[in-house]
């Protein structure tokens, strides 16, 4: 069975990417986040090649136009309609047979060796996370020896520290979880300067 890695993303353009980051640094730093960081990530894991990369975007008309030249050569498949959720569930339901990981296009710490991680932890468990500390997560895995559950992901408080919570609880009860590094999305101008921190230390 093959394994599946899909990026979710917005199409990087001026203007659509990042509201509340945006309102703290500005729509021109934003954009220049969101595009190197959909970038750099999408190239560092695609190439890892043990596992079929693709991004989801929204919305769907520009998969027509390949988003730019920011994505050329990358598969790109529409998201879809409805909310977040029904997006990530449909992507699931949708691919072909084998374990599979969402994960998200503002983290831009995301290493191989954490797909690699999740996709070990789905030989124990039937779900796996990757949390983040807002009480969202950037990683949501299934085994998929199973159909996706009908109520998975339905009613989740996107966007608030409930989200992770909720998603579980759409889950079986009986389905055992497991979990991977705590990594940070860059949602709102704090993350964005503690990020940046982290960088300049990194370069010393």
């Amino acid at each position: 069975m093959r394994r599946h890695v899909i990026l979710f993303a917005r199409s990087p353009r001026f203007g659509r990417v990042k509201t509340r980051l945006a309102h703290d640094i500005g729509k021109v730093e934003t954009l220049r986040f969101y595009r190197n960081t959909l970038a750099s990530v999408s190239k560092r894991i695609a190439d890892h090649g043990t596992y079929q990369f693709s991004i989801a975007l929204t919305p769907d008309i520009d998969v027509d136009d390949n988003a730019g030249p920011l994505l050329h050569g990358f598969e790109l498949k529409a998201q879809g309609d409805g909310d977040l959720g029904l997006r990530m569930s449909s992507t699931f339901a949708n691919l072909s047979s084998g374990p599979a990981l969402i994960i998200g296009s503002d983290i831009p710490d995301i290493q191989p060796h954490h797909i690699e991680l999740a996709f070990a932890k789905l030989g124990q468990s039937d779900a796996v996370f990757g949390p983040c500390d807002d009480g969202g997560y950037w990683l949501v895995g299934l085994k998929r020896l199973r159909p996706t559950p009908p109520n998975f992901m339905k009613k989740v408080r996107w966007s608030s520290s409930h989200t992770l919570k909720d998603t579980i609880a759409t889950l079986p009860k009986h389905w055992k979880m497991s979990y991977i590094n705590n990594l940070d999305d860059i949602d709102d101008g704090a993350a964005f300067h503690k990020w940046r921190k982290r960088q300049t230390m990194r370069n010393f």
